[in-house]
């Protein structure tokens, strides 16, 4: 901490400009820079983007997409002392990952830059601690998890894409209670972007990226993305030998893309920088919008066999065998959302033919777009709770209303003891399987970004899935996959050809002496599997 005392002409000629927040932001404050100096904050053509937009432009509402360690907390919490400092009972909120990470910023930004303003210009701190600072005007800047009761004029919420793919349901709080808090106010969303397309932070930025500028309003938010090559620090000195064909190729690729020329730091930067973040490169230094949106998702359980059977040609269009049995399974529900997966055996492979996701849809509104997909489905396989009434079914099951609906031979399956058991046949599954690509769209996204997140109990840390906008979907091919390692489908798929004429049935994958013969490898094979109902 440095203070300064000025003269009387030093002072004098500093009122003139304090009355210009923009001379303020650009020259007033000491920031702490990332060698740890504490060095004059001047801001970089990056944030110079967010200053013209918010202080020239008007602009309440921000989100801000971004590579990392590109300092736009920083200008952000600058902003907010700013604004809390030289005005009158103000309240600003900082929201972040943890407790920890807001703290940090109330330390390292708002009170390096109030304990670096010249002693004349300070006024003594009404509160002073990890959680908040009041300044003696009555303004109160404060540091959490989530946003403190009452109104905000300011809220920065830091790592919002991080917070919805670790912990969804408190994303939903900041959604519904952080955000809504300064509703009238100034709002901050600065984010890396992880967990593919869907949840909270997804959702905000498609909604700004699908608003015209001709018809935002007050309450729609901008979307600024910087990507990794607008931060002219990031550049190396070296061989540029070093750099890899691939990382060469994908460089030239992009400046054709992007109509922009990298320098060779840039490029050697680039590659030296890909080798140590691997598979994470696109999300923490994206190159463009569509990177950060398809970077593989962390704690991910599918996608690395989903990746696996796409190189090897496996998720593709194809015509299913109509002669062929379907089959459906299913997760349920009305609040949350229904989904459903359509499966055919051919032989030791299995072909996913469909996918379905709805919320707050009945029975009947699924069977009508089953009905459209033209397939005979010999049979329907739903979780357990399936054969329970709820209150809101007027004391009908879900597996009645089906029926109801049309369908046959729905089966509401065992409660598993272990959802990673159904899990893990699934993983066993996918390398035999093949997938419709445009049918099944939406379902192998979802299954490429469900993923776990590490609980922690009693001195050990497993890896639990999280329940989210992915779970859903990656439920239901669970479902199948259960269905299948009980023997549900290859039974009822054996009957069905059974009562088929021989001369239909010849040559088929599935045949009743088959299931007889597979029934004891079938029981050796859950027990292995630790499948216990």
């Amino acid at each position: 901490m440095s203070q300064t005392e000025l003269s009387d002409e030093e002072l004098q000629e500093l009122s003139e400009k304090l009355s210009d927040p923009l001379w303020r932001i650009r020259n007033l404050y000491i920031i702490i820079d990332k060698k740890g100096n504490e060095i004059p904050f001047r801001p970089t053509p990056q944030q110079e983007v967010l200053i013209e937009e918010y202080y020239e432009k008007g602009r309440k509402r921000f989100i801000i997409l971004k590579a990392r360690r590109l300092g736009f907390s920083t200008l952000i919490d600058i902003i907010l002392f700013d604004k809390c400092y030289w005005g009158r009972n103000l309240q600003a909120s900082i929201v972040d990952l943890t407790q920890g990470d807001a703290s940090e910023k109330l330390k390292t930004k708002i009170r390096v830059a109030y304990e670096n303003l010249p002693q004349q210009l300070q006024e003594k701190l009404k509160t002073d601690n990890e959680h908040s600072i009041e300044f003696g005007n009555g303004s109160t800047i404060n540091a959490g998890k989530n946003a403190r009761g009452g109104t905000n004029q300011l809220l920065h919420v830091s790592e919002l894409g991080p917070i919805a793919h670790i912990d969804p349901k408190r994303a939903e709080e900041v959604k519904t209670g952080a955000l809504p808090s300064a509703d009238e106010g100034d709002i901050f969303i600065e984010s890396t972007f992880k967990g593919g397309k869907g949840g909270v932070f997804y959702q905000m930025i498609k909604t700004a990226m699908e608003t015209p500028e001709e018809h935002m309003t007050a309450k729609d938010y901008k979307l600024l993305f910087f990507p990794w090559w607008q931060d002219a620090t990031l550049t190396l000195d070296g061989n540029m030998d070093a750099i890899s064909p691939r990382s060469k190729r994908y460089l030239d690729e992009l400046e054709l893309k992007l109509g922009i020329k990298f320098t060779d730091g840039q490029r050697l930067w680039y590659h030296v920088t890909e080798q140590e973040q691997g598979i994470f490169m696109t999300r923490e230094y994206p190159s463009t919008i569509e990177e950060a949106f398809s970077a593989p998702v962390e704690g991910a359980i599918y996608a690395d066999l989903l990746a696996s059977i796409r190189a090897n040609g496996q998720i593709k269009d194809f015509l299913p065998d109509r002669g062929q049995p379907c089959f459906v399974g299913m997760d349920i529900g009305w609040n949350d959302t229904t989904t459903a997966v359509l499966f055919q055996l051919s032989g030791r492979e299995i072909n996913w033919l469909w996918t379905y996701e709805a919320m707050h849809r009945t029975a009947a509104d699924f069977m009508d777009e089953l009905v459209k997909t033209e397939h005979k489905v010999a049979g329907i396989f739903i979780p357990h709770d399936g054969d329970s009434a709820t209150a809101g079914s007027n004391g009908v099951t879900y597996r009645k209303q089906l029926e109801l609906a049309g369908a046959t031979n729905v089966v509401a399956l065992p409660r598993p003891k272990d959802r990673w058991a159904g899990i893990n046949a699934m993983r066993e599954l996918i390398s035999r399987s093949w997938f419709h690509r445009t049918d099944t769209a939406g379902g192998i996204e979802k299954l490429e970004q469900y993923h776990t997140k590490p609980i922690s109990a009693g001195g050990v840390t497993s890896r639990e899935p999280v329940h989210d906008h992915s779970s859903h979907m990656a439920d239901a091919f669970r479902t199948a996959a259960e269905a299948l390692v009980l023997g549900k489908v290859q039974t009822m798929a054996g009957r069905r050809m059974r009562d088929m004429p021989m001369e239909v049935r010849r040559g088929q994958v599935v045949d009743i002496d088959t299931i007889r013969e597979s029934r004891m490898n079938r029981r050796k094979g859950r027990a292995k599997m630790s499948y216990r109902l």
